[in-house]
């Protein structure tokens, strides 16, 4: 015995070395970059706890392995049978009650965990619509009244997303904030996030939806509490380059169109190409063959005001949707740049 133990010494303290080393390695040393998220940052913690009590399961196992191997293999000369072993209750319930003290543990500590991540928002968070359509996003702020292609977000202040898809099954991820969400037609999926560094990252769609999954992005901004106010102020601002409802009967068709120009450039070019020669759509400038089946300008306007992913919480104003739609007939001659533009005159102009 008292052999035995001498050569079981030597195992033990290499298990001890490999167990803390391991264990600093991964809660010191070890570090996944880019996190910018108080979420990201409880999934990496408890990412380095998995993996260090992992680690130390292995270092027991590999030097228990080596142990064994060493200290009774088979000597040269051996031809004796091996010692009959009939059982140790000792060493059994040590295997069965370890394991299930620390799958116990880690159950409980990811409960712990899960819990803080997704607990009740304070008073203050930030609640922002999400919409996911092929292939693209729209965000919108229902208590600042806000609608933007891109999400910004303050520094330190929690955010709650509230995810709908207008089609098929989309997914929400920022790789700097951690989780990632399904976003389920005809369900309202949620995602808290509260981000911590200042900087620009880019949100994709984490779940393969068709065609231009791989264009599926928006570049997200996350900003200090003065600089994050000051964006509300713009936004709320009207542009004083857009012509109010009101005076759109004293506007030519050409002045539209300049201003239809910018939100074609800002909401369809992703799809329909940057001079609208599409791309994962069809082309709207310079071809007339997706046009021709609306009919006439009214029906045109129908469609891209009512069917098109843009018609969501938060999206263009009716006043947009006319800008555009003088851009797409001006570039395609459906409108002579210099005349008034009436809109209700829009059922007697043919777009095929």
């Amino acid at each position: 015995m008292d052999g035995m133990n001498k050569r079981l010494l030597p195992f033990l303290l290499l298990a001890t070395v490999l167990s803390a080393g391991s264990v600093f390695l991964f809660l010191r040393v070890f570090s996944i970059p880019d996190a910018a998220s108080v979420q990201r940052g409880y999934m990496d913690q408890t990412l380095k706890v998995l993996l260090s009590i992992a680690s130390v399961v292995f270092s027991l196992v590999i030097t228990a392995l080596l142990y064994i191997l060493l200290s009774f293999r088979q000597r040269k000369g051996d031809t004796a049978d091996g010692a009959a072993v009939k059982g140790n209750s000792r060493l059994e319930r040590i295997w069965t009650i370890l394991p299930l003290l620390i799958v116990t543990g880690v159950s409980v500590y990811g409960g712990v965990i899960l819990n803080d991540m997704t607990g009740p928002s304070p008073q203050t968070v930030l609640n922002v619509n999400v919409t996911a359509f092929r292939w693209g996003w729209k965000f919108y702020y229902p208590d600042l009244g806000i609608s933007s292609l891109y999400l910004e977000l303050q520094a330190d202040r929690p955010a709650t997303l509230h995810m709908q898809s207008l089609d098929v099954v989309h997914s929400f991820w920022v790789q700097q904030f951690g989780p990632k969400q399904d976003i389920v037609p005809g369900i309202e999926t949620q995602l808290s996030l509260t981000p911590t560094e200042v900087g620009q990252y880019k949100v994709v769609c984490d779940q393969l939806c068709g065609a231009g999954h791989t264009y599926m992005t928006a570049p997200v901004y996350v900003v200090s509490a003065a600089d994050f106010q000051k964006w509300v102020q713009q936004q709320q601002t009207p542009p004083t380059t857009t012509a109010p409802p009101t005076t759109t009967a004293s506007l030519t068709a050409g002045q539209l169109a300049q201003l239809g120009q910018t939100v074609f450039a800002a909401s369809c070019a992703k799809c329909h190409g940057n001079a609208g020669q599409g791309d994962i759509g069809p082309a709207l400038i310079g071809s007339k063959e997706a046009l021709a089946k609306h009919g006439t300008a009214q029906g045109l306007f129908n469609f891209i005001s009512t069917a098109m992913p843009l018609d969501a919480a938060g999206s263009l104003s009716h006043q947009e949707y006319i800008e555009l739609l003088s851009f797409i007939l001006v570039q395609n001659n459906l409108m002579p740049a210099n005349t008034v533009f009436d809109e209700s005159k829009l059922g007697t102009i043919a777009v095929k």
